[in-house]
């Protein structure tokens, strides 16, 4: 199947985000001019492209924290009928399996960077693929949040984008469905309940900061979860977690205790780096897959090394 820039799929995200419509116009000219370089999730490739995404990026996460509050067109309404729309076009191999954005500029050395030319000659399946994620994926991006936020057992088929957003109050999501392209980094938290929730992709945590308690108790990760350089400035639990995939914490600080008791880490994991302040907890956790703990404190390790490892 042919995915174009004109597709009609756009047509129904736009009916579900009318905000939109005056800043799709601007990329329209864009493509038409041949400056339109989205070339990966959420990134503009050029300087054309990032200037029209920065309003873009801005009124989406307002229409989102909108919905999430109370709004004539509610979260869930919006989610269940971007979700329906999302099945059919992931339905699609190729798209399913095309690189987010304009591809990537290879080398004869076998190398490759990201794709940062002013010029677009040629729309691809994977420029249609980050425009759509562009519509139908949820977006707190860069928002400063001072009201409670209360997210408990909803569901973001396309993720949620919460990166570089300020929440100064608690976050309940307890029991919440993650869908793909879900990036939390670099966020700053007073406190979050992240409990029974399921990350279904990627679960991006790095360089974020917990200020308050982080809560992950029984969440399955069913995709790599990065909490590389992550800050735990209290208490932080993640008894019960199944990581169904590669895990890492390289160069976090949990400046208080951690439980990670019953956790089950079945891909690779990574502790190397990790700074721990009080007590650490891995009573009856497992580690099927393979477990790295250079340059961590030696009783750690030894809790580490004591635990499950089928």
């Amino acid at each position: 199947m042919k995915w174009n820039y004109d597709d009609p799929v756009f047509n129904d995200l736009l009916a579900l985000n009318p905000w939109a419509i005056d800043l799709w116009a601007v990329r329209l000219d864009l493509i038409r001019n041949k400056n339109w370089n989205v070339n990966s999730i959420n990134q503009g490739g050029n300087a054309e492209t990032r200037a029209g995404l920065e309003q873009f990026f801005q009124k989406r996460s307002d229409a989102t924290l909108a919905r999430l509050v109370g709004s004539a067109i509610d979260h869930d309404s919006w989610a269940r009928e971007v979700g329906l729309i999302a099945r059919d076009v992931f339905a699609d191999v190729d798209v399913a399996n095309a690189w987010v954005g304009s591809g990537r500029q290879q080398f004869s050395d076998g190398s490759s960077l990201a794709n940062t030319d002013s010029k677009t000659e040629e729309y691809t399946i994977g420029q249609f693929k980050a425009d759509f994620l562009l519509l139908s994926q949820a977006s707190l991006r860069a928002l400063e949040i001072k009201e409670h936020i209360d997210i408990s057992g909803k569901v973001f088929p396309i993720g949620l984008d919460l990166v570089r957003a300020k929440l100064l109050e608690p976050l309940n999501a307890k029991g919440t469905k993650f869908g793909p392209f879900s990036d939390h980094s670099s966020v700053r938290f007073n406190s979050a309940d992240f409990s029974q929730s399921e990350f279904f992709d990627q679960a991006y945590f790095t360089m974020t900061k917990f200020e308050g308690f982080a809560r992950f108790q029984d969440v399955i990760f069913h995709g790599p979860a990065s909490f590389h350089a992550t800050l735990f400035s209290k208490a932080a639990f993640f008894k019960g977690c199944r990581f169904e995939h590669s895990t890492g914490f390289c160069g976090a600080k949990f400046e208080e205790a951690v439980d990670f008791s019953e956790a089950v880490f079945n891909g690779d994991t990574t502790f190397e780096d990790s700074m721990f302040g009080a007590s650490v907890e891995f009573r009856d956790s497992t580690f099927p897959g393979r477990v790295y703990v250079g340059r961590i404190p030696k009783n750690v390790k030894q809790r580490i090394l004591d635990a499950n490892h089928p």
